[in-house]
């Protein structure tokens, strides 16, 4: 998780729904779905999940357990095969949520006893093939079929998501990129916000859709636990493999609490290494 009180104290914040900081020029979450579904990122334990549509991938947000973990699933449009993205807790809720359309992997962003506490269960109801960078496989306690590393991809249905290995929550923490659908050839119309979830700048770039565990949340990078080589690796991988080459608009989804996008946070990046956490 990340530091207690690191996600609400940095100054510019951004939650989905609120105004930017005076002079920061970035779309808030709420503002780039586009009425996508009414969704926002924001969902709370013991609430409803929310679910959004991007086209040729669905994926639904549910909140679970003591520690408000969040829960993604990713359901490809073309096969309906299903993936889910920490099975972190209240593991009836999850089955409900997976449904009658079975479920073919499941991936463990980290180790954290708070991200696989439903996990033995959801693989033994369901029989997903579970998925763990090899850094961590070893710590959470159920068997991983498949050792990803950086790079890698993995697929739900037709849809390819790619690995990025970020060093210091964990040694073995990952995030999953989806990149959505080919940009729409020149003189064609793309798909507007609302059924494709793909948010566009002026110039028409498609945005990427990040799912971070608990690597990068609105207001800072994971914890690394008062570890300052950690904090260094975390910050270092994150500017190379994700501030550095995905756009501003790149919607992010951690492991805990509300979304963000890639463009509100990198204003900050040397305030967080300054401060250290």
């Amino acid at each position: 998780m990340l530091r207690t009180g690191s996600d609400s104290s940095r100054p510019g914040r951004i939650r989905p729904g609120e105004p930017g900081p005076e002079g920061d020029d970035v779309t808030t979450p709420q503002a780039a779905a586009g009425g996508d579904g009414g969704y926002t990122g924001s969902v709370r334990v013991g609430g409803p999940a929310q679910t959004r549509d991007l086209g040729a991938l669905t994926v639904t947000k549910v909140a679970v357990g003591p520690m408000d973990n969040n829960a993604y699933l990713l359901r490809c449009s073309a096969t309906g095969a299903q993936l889910l993205i920490d099975a972190a807790n209240e593991a009836d809720r999850l089955l409900e949520l997976i449904g009658d359309g079975g479920l073919d992997t499941v991936v463990t962003s980290h180790r954290h006893a708070d991200h696989i506490q439903a996990l033995a269960r959801v693989v033994a109801v369901t029989g997903a093939r579970t998925v763990a960078h090899p850094a961590d496989a070893p710590a959470i306690g159920v068997p991983t079929r498949r050792l990803v590393e950086d790079g890698d991809e993995i697929l739900v249905g037709r849809v390819p998501l790619r690995v990025i290995h970020l060093v210091g929550h964990t040694p073995g923490s990952v995030a999953l990129l989806y990149t959505g659908p080919p940009p729409a050839p020149a003189g064609g119309s793309a798909q507007s916000p609302g059924h494709s979830g793909r948010v566009t700048d002026p110039a028409g770039e498609a945005h990427p859709h990040l799912f971070t565990g608990d690597c990068l949340f609105p207001g800072g990078p994971g914890n690394t636990f008062g570890d300052p080589d950690a904090f260094t690796s975390l910050m270092d991988d994150l500017e190379r493999k994700v501030f550095g080459p995905l756009p501003d608009g790149t919607w992010i989804y951690p492991g805990h609490g509300a979304d963000t996008v890639l463009g509100a946070e990198r204003p900050h990046l040397r305030e967080w290494r300054d401060r250290g956490w």
